[in-house]
C-alpha cells in the first residue's frame, strides 16, 4: 500500500495524541524532517506528570532505561521513554525491547523515532502491532511526464509553508526555490524564515523575479541561472555567474557538493536542452504559430512566460549557432585539456557575438 503524504500523516498523528497518547509509538520512514516535527508533537503531548527520559539512540547504552517502563520511576505516575535516531539501538537492545513491550506498566509509554525497521524480524513485528506512523519524502517530481513540475508535492508545500510565515509565492517562485536550496524541507524552512526577515510581511505572492538576489542558496549560482542569462543577452551576469559556480561549486538535489567535472556535465546538459527548447519554439513562431501557444506545443509547462521571452528575444539563426559553439565546447574537452571553465567563458564569448561560429576560431 502506498505510503501517504507525510503531511497528512503529520496531521493525522496531532489528531490522535490530542485525544490520548498511545502506550507505544513508532515513527519511521526516510524523511528526519517529518520524523523530527512527529516526535516534537508527541513530546508535547507527554503527560505533564510524567518521568520523561529523552535517549539519543547513536549513543552507545546499556539497556537500562527500559526499566523504568516496568513499573515507573520512583516518585511519578507514569514513565516516557523517548527514543530519538533509534535505528541502532533497536538492533541493539532488540531482545530487552521485545521482553518490555510484553510487561510495560499501565501509563508508561515508549516512542520510537526511526529511519527504518525491519518487519520482518520478532522486534519489528511486535512493534507494528502498536500505533506506527511512515514519513516518507516529499515528491519533487511530477506524478506522470504529463504533469507539471509546478504541481508536485515539494512545490505546493514549499508554496503553503511560504505563506504561513508571510513570503507568499508563486507557483515559479516555489519552484525556483526548490532548484536554489534542494530538496531537504528544513532547508527550505530556513530559506524561507531567512526571506521573511529580509522582506517583512508581504502581501502579494512573490515572482521569481522577486527573489533573484535575496536567495541565500547554497551555491552563489546555477546552471538555470547561466542559461537564463545567456538566453537574457546578459553578458556580465552570465560571465559572473559562470565564475560563482566553479568558485563556489553547486549542489544537487540531494545537498551533495558537485564536483567540476559534474557541474561542467549537468551546464552543458542544461544548456543543450533549453537551447534545443527555444529553437524549435523560434522556428514554430516563424512558421506562423501564436507565440502564447508555443510552450504548449514545446512542452514547457514552467515559467512559460519567460520561455516566450527567450523565444521573441533570440532569432533561429543565433541558437544554432550556439548549439554549434556548445558541441564545439564538448569536442574541445575531451582533446584539448584546457580547464573547463575557460572553454566555458569562450562560449559565452562566442555566444555574445555576431559573426558566425565558424568564423570565431579557439
Amino acid at each position: 500500500m502506498a505510503v501517504a503524504n507525510p503531511e497528512t500523516v503529520l496531521q493525522e498523528l496531532r489528531r490522535d495524541v490530542a485525544r490520548g497518547l498511545p502506550p507505544v509509538v513508532v515513527l519511521l520512514g526516510p524523511s528526519q524532517y517529518f520524523r523530527t516535527q512527529a516526535f516534537d508533537a508527541v513530546l508535547a503531548a507527554l503527560p505533564a506528570g510524567a518521568d520523561r527520559r529523552l535517549v539519543d539512540g547513536e549513543e552507545k547504552r546499556d539497556g537500562s532505561e527500559l526499566q523504568d517502563l516496568r513499573g515507573g520511576a520512583l516518585f511519578a505516575r507514569e514513565a516516557c521513554l523517548c527514543v530519538r535516531r533509534a535505528d541502532a539501538w533497536l538492533r541493539d537492545h532488540a531482545e530487552a525491547i521485545e521482553r518490555t513491550l510484553g510487561r510495560m506498566a499501565k501509563g508508561c509509554h515508549l516512542v520510537v523515532e526511526a529511519a527504518k525497521v525491519d518487519k520482518r524480524t520478532r522486534l519489528g513485528k511486535l512493534l507494528c502491532e502498536h500505533k506506527v506512523y511512515e514519513f516518507r519524502d516529499l515528491y519533487a517530481d511530477p506524478y506522470s511526464p504529463g504533469d507539471s513540475p509546478l504541481q508536485t508535492e515539494l512545490v505546493r508545500w514549499i508554496a503553503g509553508r511560504g505563506k504561513e510565515l508571510g513570503v507568499p509565492l508563486t507557483p515559479e517562485a516555489a519552484y525556483l526555490v526548490l532548484g536554489a536550496v534542494g530538496k531537504d524541507p528544513a532547508e527550505t524552512m530556513a530559506e524561507l524564515e531567512r526571506l521573511r526577515a529580509r522582506l517583512g510581511a508581504v502581501a502579494k505572492p512573490l515572482g521569481p523575479d522577486d527573489l533573484r538576489g535575496r536567495l541565500s542558496a547554497r551555491s552563489e549560482s546555477s546552471p538555470f541561472e547561466f542559461t537564463e542569462a545567456l538566453l537574457a543577452g546578459d553578458r556580465r551576469r552570465a560571465l559572473r555567474s559562470l565564475h560563482a559556480m566553479f568558485l563556489r561549486s553547486v549542489r544537487g538535489k540531494e545537498g551533495e557538493v558537485m564536483r567540476r567535472e559534474q557541474i561542467v556535465l549537468v551546464l552543458l546538459n542544461w544548456l543543450r536542452t533549453t537551447c534545443q527548447q527555444v529553437l524549435q519554439g523560434r522556428l514554430l513562431v516563424d512558421a506562423g504559430t501564436r507565440l502564447s501557444e508555443v510552450p504548449a506545443q514545446v512542452g514547457v509547462r514552467v515559467f512559460a512566460e519567460r520561455f516566450q521571452e527567450q523565444v521573441r528575444k533570440n532569432d533561429a539563426a543565433h541558437l544554432r549557432r550556439g548549439l554549434h559553439a556548445l558541441l564545439d565546447v564538448q569536442r574541445a574537452m575531451r582533446t584539448s585539456g584546457e580547464e573547463p571553465d575557460l572553454l566555458l567563458e569562450r562560449l559565452v564569448l562566442r555566444w555574445f557575438a555576431k559573426a558566425p561560429a565558424e568564423d570565431l576560431a579557439w
